[in-house]
């Protein structure tokens, strides 16, 4: 089961809710990412356990590695404590807001 956390800019204002890394699900395993194109936080699935469990999964192959909002394969790594994609500055952790599967 999978977690987001609420990062904060405290500089910009800039907010999301993503894993803040790499995170695991039933149906996927996702890193948070950069997105170069949107410049925004995005969790994008890296891969997909089809097969590793008892529930029918979609094929992720098409989604892999790109940003769910472009579908762009501009994305670069990120994990807290990371920069804001808006300004640069570190972002803040503000707490677990939701579990995922």
């Amino acid at each position: 089961m999978g977690s987001h956390n609420h990062y904060l800019c405290p500089k910009c204002g800039y907010e999301e809710d993503v894993s803040g890394g790499k995170d695991y699900g039933m149906a996927s395993v996702v890193h948070t990412m950069t997105c170069n194109t949107c410049h925004i936080l995005v969790d994008v699935a890296i891969q997909d356990t089809k097969g590793a469990s008892p529930f029918d999964t979609p094929d992720w192959s098409d989604e892999i590695g790109k940003c769910p909002d472009c579908g762009r394969e501009n994305v670069t790594p990120w994990s807290h404590p990371g920069p804001c994609p808006k300004c640069g500055t570190t972002m803040v952790d503000r707490g677990m807001v939701l579990l995922w599967d």
